[in-house]
């Protein structure tokens, strides 16, 4: 599984890659996991990404690893800031204020 500090691996999506979507914006990536259509913290929109194993078992070996779902809060460098089992919105904008310093 991708942790978080670490860049965040490539994979075949939607005829592209992942990190060319991911582009150089937050971004919210939810595999197997239900996330809102958006969501803001702190003054930023965050890019929403979500797939399912059904769609992508590329994505899904080097993000799930053993895990059911996940959630990834991927910065702009693309480098994982923050994972999670489900979507919470205060774990999520507590995780960027600490990517943006404001905690």
């Amino acid at each position: 599984r991708t942790r978080p500090g670490s860049p965040c691996p490539d994979a075949p999506v939607d005829n592209g890659w992942l990190l060319a979507r991911v582009g150089g914006d937050f971004t919210l990536l939810a595999v197997d996991a239900e996330v809102p259509a958006t969501f803001s913290a702190h003054g930023i929109a965050l890019k929403i990404l979500s797939y399912t194993a059904a769609e992508n078992d590329a994505l899904c070996a080097r993000y799930l690893g053993s895990a059911g779902r996940a959630v990834y809060l991927i910065r702009p460098d693309q480098h994982v800031c923050a994972r999670f089992d489900t979507f919470d919105p205060r774990a999520v904008a507590a995780a960027l204020a600490r990517a943006l310093a404001k905690d």
